[in-house]
């Protein structure tokens, strides 16, 4: 998230639009929103038995609306804790409970999600075939804001805050249907990498004088602070014994409903990855790092310090640095990195130039020319192209093109803090596979479960791979599935003919005849990545077979 755009864009809408739901003149501010007119409970002056400052008492006056049995303290007083499920009804795990001083969530035990075997070995393959690739043209299967996860604690907090939009005179018209979610997974890093990724997002900040895995603003701005004000009133109120500091807008408090204490240390995200990573079954397994961090880190003085928490967790010798990176011509395949012993790079969306370039490259042009379109700009099969002012980019041809999507909801306000609406487009179970399909290289959706991951499957239909020695690829959906060979002795070979980096096509011809062999000239392969299958499919779609043998012996 663009932490100035977000922070700005949230003071905005919540203190000028909150009143009367239209935008009032950009003068106005908290103080001058006309309440008069607004239907809610019962609104009382001063709760019986709160003990209030004149300060308070005059938040409540003015801002707040309360039921008539608000004296009753709320289920954080003494020691009971509200729990709340968060695990999709859909996902199979052991459960456990992450609680702080006031509420608790029951959420799956790191590690613990249960991925089904095909799609474990469906991604495996997919990023084994991508390896094979120039890095520029590869294919990555990430998340968006990976450690900001409820499994870890963010997001705890939010049925309580939610539960208080009500409260507040100028939501109570809508409090009843908004939804606060500040948590962008479920799930640990661990399951992310189980289910498939293989490019983990972290959002890093500088707080309480540690990086922290944080989703912040880091900014002073003071109708913000007169929001967090009144909700604090609330809670004291309402009985719960919780305070959100105003001090720091974002970090502290987090932007995802945690205390900002217990938002996790960088080092200890990077502890996990590398735990994952040094287990037997992923030792071939190459990953990259994407850092989501702030520029006051350089000002701060403190860019030594995130290339310190990375050397404490990391080997040297297995990051891939943008000194290595000198001694080729280009990019070379990850294929190529793990034969040189390399296991990971990390880049960073913010370049803080020399500080940072023993380990970490920055994102943009030294990364492939990385780029990150909006996902309303990306046009899915059968045009799959990128939208811009400067035209249409093709993907596949040479840039690492990443899109994340966001279904975080601030009450009222979506994920772009934009007043009464849904976040829309989502990589969600529809969108993911066309854009996949499509070729886009790494597409970060939130909140991923196993059906999700499945959804960003090219290769292997679910249950498969079966029994039969040979392999094709169907032409009703792409999918690749066993087959006898006796079976497929009449079935066409994929024979590559080529591959024009230019307009983006794969030259596939279907090998046929008597001989059943490709053509002189090409090769019996398979798809690398998604968009040669996608290639192959539509070949078959305009034939009048069904079906292509692929060649899995080639990898």
């Amino acid at each position: 998230m663009n932490s100035l755009r977000a922070t700005v864009l949230c003071s905005i809408f919540l203190f000028q639009y909150g009143a009367s739901l239209r935008p009032p003149d950009r003068q106005e501010g908290l103080s001058s929103i006309d309440i008069q007119g607004i239907q809610g409970p019962t609104c009382l002056k001063v709760p019986a038995g709160a003990n209030l400052t004149e300060d308070e008492k005059a938040v409540v006056a003015r801002h707040l609306c309360l039921p008539v049995d608000v004296s009753v303290p709320g289920p954080s007083h003494g020691n009971t804790r509200d729990t709340r499920r968060g695990i999709p009804s859909n996902v199979q795990c052991e459960e456990e409970e992450w609680c702080d001083d006031t509420a608790c969530s029951t959420v799956c035990k790191r590690g613990s999600v249960q991925v089904p075997e095909w799609l474990r070995e469906a991604h495996r393959l997919q990023h084994r075939l991508s390896a094979s690739l120039p890095l520029c043209y590869s294919s990555w299967f990430g998340t968006h804001n990976s450690a900001i996860t409820l499994a870890d604690g963010y997001g705890n907090l939010d049925p309580l805050y939610e539960s208080m939009f009500d409260y507040v005179k100028w939501l109570a018209p809508i409090g009843s249907s908004s939804v606060l979610r500040t948590n962008d997974q479920y799930f640990s890093i661990t399951d992310q990498l189980n289910m498939g990724v293989r490019m983990i997002e972290i959002d890093t900040h500088w707080v309480e004088g540690c990086l922290r895995v944080a989703h912040c603003g880091g900014l002073h701005v003071e109708a913000l602070n007169k929001l967090v004000k009144v909700l604090n009133v609330a809670a004291k109120v309402l009985g719960y014994d919780i305070r959100w500091d105003t001090e720091t807008v974002g970090c502290d408090p987090s932007l995802s409903s945690i205390p900002a204490q217990d938002q996790r240390p960088l080092v200890e995200a990077l502890k996990e990855i590398r735990e994952w990573m040094e287990l037997e079954s992923n030792k071939d397994q190459f990953l990259i790092v994407y850092f989501d961090d702030e520029p006051d880190l350089k000002a701060w003085g403190v860019v030594p310090r995130l290339l310190q928490d990375i050397l404490d967790v990391f080997p040297s010798q297995d990051i891939f640095t943008p000194g290595d990176f000198a001694e080729y011509n280009e990019w070379p395949s990850v294929a190529t990195l793990l034969e040189q012993g390399f296991r990971i790079f990390f880049v960073s969306s913010t370049n803080y130039g020399e500080a940072m370039k023993s380990l970490i490259f920055p994102r943009g042009r030294d990364v492939c020319n990385w780029f990150e379109p909006s996902l309303k700009r990306i046009h899915g099969p059968p045009e799959c192209i990128v939208h811009s002012r400067k035209g249409d980019i093709a993907f596949q041809t040479g840039s690492l093109v990443r899109s994340p999507s966001c279904e975080i909801q601030y009450g009222p306000l979506n994920c772009d803090f934009v007043w009464k609406n849904r976040n829309s487009p989502i990589l969600d179970e529809v969108i993911l596979p066309q854009v996949v399909e499509c070729g886009l290289n790494i597409p970060c959706p939130d909140l991923l479960t196993p059906e999700r991951a499945a959804s960003a499957v090219w290769t292997w239909a679910p249950g498969q791979p079966g029994d039969g020695a040979c392999t094709y690829v169907a032409s009703s959906d792409g999918r690749w599935r066993s087959i006898s060979c006796e079976e497929a002795g009449s079935v066409p070979l994929a024979c590559r003919a080529g591959f024009t980096r230019g307009n983006n096509e794969t030259v596939w011809i279907l090998g046929t005849g008597d001989a059943n062999a490709c053509p002189s000239g090409t090769t019996f392969d398979l798809p690398r990545h998604p968009k040669e299958n996608f290639d192959l499919k539509r070949l078959l779609e305009e034939s009048s077979w069904h079906r292509a043998l692929i060649n899995l012996k080639a990898i």
